[in-house]
């Protein structure tokens, strides 16, 4: 399990690395990033594999796949808030803030944190509903909500009539998440 997030971080880490360096060439305006944000989710995979999971569409996502998630960002911060379908294939409503890490002209890499709703399949898991009572407040564990941990890497592939389109990656303790996202 540790070798394959190892292994999954390694690979988004490089990455990364290698998109910030081509683009690393250009100061980038503060407002450069600030405005609204439309995400649309096409794929998910998780570290640890599960037989609950709602594993669907063309290349095998599990979950994670449909949906809609709004970002406002100003001076840095960024305030999100979505439905999606989560790994279990049911709808979440969720959200989140964060904040910036690291941005330049073409990347953006943020930390958020936050919450989703209609988590009952994983809550259905005793093992899972153990944990998570022994370390949330009861007001979470009793709606079945779910709290959220990630890391969000976004890197503009375009620019259409001013609005930035491109590749945004969800990297979770759990998952990683990928899809696209038009910044108006």
């Amino acid at each position: 399990m540790r070798t394959k997030f190892l292994k999954y971080t390694i690979i988004i880490a490089v990455i990364i690395a290698a998109c910030s360096e081509s683009s690393a060439q250009a100061y980038t305006p503060k407002s450069d990033w600030n405005g609204l944000s439309i995400y649309v989710p096409q794929y998910t995979k998780h570290f640890v594999e599960n037989p609950t999971y709602n594993v669907n569409g063309v290349f095998g996502s599990e979950g994670g796949n449909s949906g809609l998630a709004l970002t406002y960002s100003a001076n840095k911060m960024h305030y999100s808030a979505g439905y999606i379908k989560n790994s279990y294939g049911d709808w979440s409503k969720f959200a989140t803030i964060g904040i910036t890490i690291v941005e330049n002209r073409k990347n953006q890499l943020s930390f958020n944190i936050g919450l989703a709703d209609n988590y009952d399949a994983s809550y259905e898991v005793q093992e899972n509903r153990e944990i998570l009572e022994k370390n949330l407040p009861a007001l979470i564990t009793n709606n079945n909500v779910m709290p959220v941990a990630l890391l969000t890497y976004k890197r503009e592939l375009l620019s259409v009539y001013g609005a930035k389109v491109g590749l945004q990656v969800n990297v979770t303790p759990i998952y990683i998440n990928t899809g696209l996202f038009v910044k108006l």
